[in-house]
């Protein structure tokens, strides 16, 4: 995917209401429907599937990364913030044990 900040980036077409947006905006400025819906949509799946398969590392990443693809305005943007802040302490709270694990003490 084009990296949004680039200088000279073409704009698109918003899908939703056909609005020309530019290549910078995260947002259709007429009808407000996420630029990058459908990137998004991929890293909530794949961030949800590294959670549930314990790799919080790689869960951080994804939602680190669709954070940049957001408007710090939305709601969206506010949950998955908060969702980052919960991965976050648990990674500086230290490795849990897996299941299986021998049990400490």
């Amino acid at each position: 995917m084009p990296d949004a900040g680039v200088a000279g980036a073409a704009a698109h077409t918003c899908p939703r209401c056909g609005t020309e947006v530019a290549a910078s905006l995260l947002a259709c400025p007429s009808c407000h429907a996420l630029t990058h819906a459908e990137a998004l949509k991929g890293l909530a799946a794949q961030a949800e599937s590294a959670e549930r398969g314990g790799d919080i590392t790689g869960a951080l990443t994804r939602w680190r990364a669709a954070l940049d693809l957001l408007p710090e305005t939305t709601k969206q943007h506010a949950t998955i913030a908060q969702r980052v802040a919960g991965l976050s302490r648990q990674v500086d709270s230290g490795p849990r044990p897996g299941p299986g694990a021998p049990a400490a003490g």
